[in-house]
C-alpha cells in the first residue's frame, strides 16, 4: 500500500490516518462580534480545516489573550481524538465557545478558543 500523503502543514491523528486538520494563520486582523458586542480582536487567528469521514466547516481559533469578552468555564467537556479534551465556555451564562487541552501533536491550538458560529459577525481585515 502506498504511503499516505497529507496536505502541506497537516496535523493528523497517529491512530487514525483518515482524521487530520490543516491549521493556517490568518494574515489579516480578525474581529468577532456576538449579539453586537465585540468578543475578540486579534491579528493572530488560526483557521482550521478538519477532515474525517467528512469535511467540517472551517473554524477560526483565537488566542485566549485576544478574547475581550469574559468567558465563564462550564462543567461540560468532551473529547476529540484529533485535538484533545474540550472545555466549553459561556458568555453571560450562554454557551458560546470551546477550547482544547491539546494532545502533543495538536499543540498549535493550545491557548486558543473558537466560538459557535450562530449569532456571530466575523470581520476579517481592517
Amino acid at each position: 500500500m502506498p504511503e499516505r500523503t497529507y496536505p502541506e502543514g497537516a496535523i493528523h491523528n497517529p491512530n487514525n490516518p483518515d482524521h487530520f486538520m490543516v491549521v493556517q494563520p490568518v494574515p489579516r486582523r480578525v474581529r468577532i462580534y456576538r449579539n453586537g458586542e465585540m468578543v475578540a480582536d486579534t491579528r493572530k487567528a488560526l483557521r482550521v480545516v478538519e477532515i474525517s469521514k467528512r469535511a467540517y466547516a472551517p473554524c477560526l481559533y483565537i488566542p485566549m489573550a485576544d478574547v475581550t469578552a469574559m468567558l465563564q468555564k462550564l462543567e461540560k467537556t468532551s473529547r476529540c481524538p484529533l485535538k484533545g479534551e474540550a472545555d466549553y465556555h459561556a458568555i453571560d451564562g450562554e454557551e458560546a465557545a470551546w477550547s482544547y487541552r491539546t494532545y502533543d501533536f495538536a499543540k498549535a491550538l493550545e491557548d486558543h478558543v473558537s466560538f459557535w458560529p450562530d449569532g456571530l459577525k466575523i470581520v476579517e481585515g481592517e
